[in-house]
């Protein structure tokens, strides 16, 4: 059988990446819910594998203002800028030369549109804003994925 379905292709990439964990995830145009936890547990445990995917946000701003400070929208907007133009740093190439100019690009974007005391960081995983969330997103889990590059990427470079 031929996969020419657009679908199909997102979710042998999703597939790829997390090593066939997807069966638990639903995939409408992208990744947008969990159906259970394990599915979430699987993405905080190993958010290197998340680095292609695009956070399904369409900067409602519902979930906003979070009590802690994180500008949610903003953070989602400057990964989703970074995952549409292929230019998020991959830290299963750190090896080649690209990632460090990439790394360095990614993050001051990040350091120049978010700031300090609104950024994933800043998220203490109180769930405030994930039943406001009309498109389902596990917030918490995208801010750690976000997170987590962020810091891992100031390592590196």
């Amino acid at each position: 059988m031929v996969l020419h379905d657009e679908k199909m292709n997102r979710r042998e990439a999703i597939e790829r990446l997390l090593g066939g964990s997807v069966a638990t995830l639903l995939i409408a145009g992208g990744l947008t819910a969990c159906r259970q936890r394990k599915s979430s547990d699987a993405l905080q445990a190993n958010p290197v594998t998340q680095a292609a995917l695009h956070i399904p946000c369409i900067a409602c701003g519902d979930c906003m203002p979070c009590p802690y400070g994180v500008d949610i929208v903003g953070c989602f907007d400057v990964w989703n800028d970074a995952a549409d133009n292929n230019e998020l740093p991959d830290p299963k190439k750190a090896a080649s030369p690209h990632y460090a100019a990439l790394t360095r690009s990614f993050l001051a974007d990040y350091h120049n549109r978010i700031p300090l005391l609104a950024r994933a960081g800043h998220c203490i995983n109180c769930h405030r804003c994930e039943p406001l969330c009309p498109q389902h997103i596990q917030i918490p889990v995208f801010l750690r994925q976000m997170e987590w590059v962020e810091q891992n990427a100031e390592n590196r470079t």
